[in-house]
């Protein structure tokens, strides 16, 4: 799978008779961008983990755990390690909350 991921900043003036737009993005983008198809490798856990995911936004971390087949601490490490490259992020807490997939 491939998972193409650009972070970039926009910041927009307006004056009187102006719009100056700038987009700022970081310097390990930039070094790829002559390269096609920026994109971030997952490995085989986080490429299980997101497909987990993907499939079920309110997946826990146990349940995550069991279909993984890893333990509950390096699951929380594969989280941390998708939501590092913006794949996923957590909305709400960590007990009510859903896994959401970053969309690129």
């Amino acid at each position: 799978m491939k998972i193409y991921n650009f972070n970039v900043r926009i910041n927009v003036k307006i004056s009187d008779n102006t719009i100056i737009v700038t987009l700022s993005i970081n310097k390990e983008l930039l070094e790829k961008v002559d390269k096609p198809n920026y994109e971030v490798e997952l490995s085989e856990t986080e490429q299980k983990v997101y497909n987990c995911i993907s499939k079920n936004e309110n997946i826990t971390i146990s349940e995550l755990s069991d279909k993984v087949s890893i333990g509950d601490r390096q699951v929380m490490r594969v989280l941390n390690s998708l939501k590092d490259k913006n794949i996923i992020r957590r909305e709400g807490s960590n007990k009510n909350g859903v896994w959401k997939i970053i969309k690129i």
